[in-house]
């Protein structure tokens, strides 16, 4: 497992480079908010595929979404700004990176509400803030089987293998734009 702070360096760090490549210097749009839905998705998606944590901190289920708190502390203080990255490629190891790599392939073009909604209308958010309780701990048991039920249904081999081979890298600047283009027309 690694350490959630630096899963959220390597999110914001891909988040950075995909500014550049659209020209925008420095410039990501990764706010405290969609940086939680991201970390949530990154967890689900490692559970779901690999049926592994890939980080150990609890997942929350707030009135906004999955939150985990020790995150939710470190970047309350932009609210609904835009997180700055400064630092060089944070070292995660090569599963986090194809992990991370894919969420933000797959979740990173949405903007933070979008996110949030996305959230709202999974299980394991609905089950722990309408069954257990607002602020409740989302089960790690919970988001797995959710996200493994999801894979299973969605992914042919075919398509799984494709979806692991691109993982290995950060998506090229026609890959962003193509994001990009898609995002437009939603």
């Amino acid at each position: 497992m690694i350490d959630v702070f630096k899963l959220a360096d390597y999110l914001l760090y891909l988040g950075k480079e995909k500014s550049k490549i659209d020209g925008e210097e420095d410039a990501s749009d990764i706010t405290p908010l969609k940086l939680q839905k991201l970390l949530y998705y990154c967890q689900g998606y490692s559970l779901g595929l690999y049926g592994k944590k890939l980080f150990n901190n609890i997942i929350e289920a707030w009135d906004y979404g999955p939150v985990i708190p020790e995150i939710y502390k470190k970047y309350k203080t932009h609210k609904g700004s835009v997180i700055t990255f400064s630092g060089n490629e944070p070292d995660i190891g090569d599963n986090a990176k194809k992990i991370a790599n894919i969420v933000m392939q797959d979740k990173g073009r949405f903007a933070p509400w979008a996110l949030r909604d996305m959230t709202h209308n999974e299980f394991p958010w609905k089950h722990t803030f309408f069954d257990i309780g607002r602020n409740g701990q989302i089960s790690v048991h919970i988001i797995q089987e959710f996200f493994s039920s999801i894979f299973e249904e969605e992914l042919s081999d075919e398509k799984e293998e494709e979806l692991f081979n691109s993982a290995g890298r950060s998506p090229t600047a026609e890959e962003w734009r193509e994001i990009s283009e898609y995002v437009g027309a939603l």
